[in-house]
């Protein structure tokens, strides 16, 4: 898109400059493309990617409830919390809590502790309320 400016210009020699923007273009891009995670890394800007979660339980394909999971830190505002405590909206319910290799089915008094993975059924329509509840789970204590 940058060098077609020069065509539509009446400057001298356009063809030239047009080759010269499209190449410089061309390998600027390619360069940075090929080693940006490499500087990213060597810069230690690279975020660890989170491990590949498997629910423990699974839904039918034609399901209109949704399973989303939620890994809780040591400062969010759950951790330590009772499950009764959590303020999920009513249709909403934890199905399973993975702690490290073992998954619990909670009770209303089962405590979350930092690096529990909350699997939390819901309707599909309702996900919106479930993501701004995980927003408040979120916030640091």
């Amino acid at each position: 898109m940058l060098a077609t400016f020069v065509l539509s210009s009446n400057v001298p020699d356009e063809n030239t400059i047009f080759n010269a923007v499209f190449f410089i273009v061309l390998i600027s891009t390619i360069l940075q493309g090929t080693t940006l995670e490499w500087v990213a890394g060597r810069l230690g800007l690279l975020a660890a990617t989170p491990p590949a979660t498997e629910a423990p339980i699974e839904l039918g394909t034609r399901s209109n409830l949704a399973l989303v999971h939620f890994t809780v830190s040591p400062d969010h505002a759950i951790a330590g919390s009772a499950v009764r405590e959590l303020g999920l909206p009513r249709s909403a319910i934890v199905a399973v809590v993975e702690r490290g290799d073992v998954s619990i089915p909670p009770r209303g008094s089962t405590v979350i502790e930092p690096g529990d993975r909350l699997f939390v059924l819901a309707p599909r329509e309702r996900h919106a309320d479930v993501e701004d509840v995980f927003a408040r789970w979120r916030r640091r204590v």
